[in-house]
């Protein structure tokens, strides 16, 4: 479901399963955890 997504990481997209933690928290719900926070854009 997520193969297609990519993130820029250090001026290179790299799918986003190589710079973060996925886990399924049930039926509806995913939680993506960046391992560098500092890349994460808060708006």
């Amino acid at each position: 479901m997520l193969d297609g997504i990519v993130v820029d990481y250090y001026g290179s997209p790299m799918p986003i399963n190589q710079v973060a933690n996925i886990n399924v928290v049930d039926a509806r719900t995913l939680s993506i955890q960046p391992w560098e926070k500092k890349y994460v854009a808060t708006h």
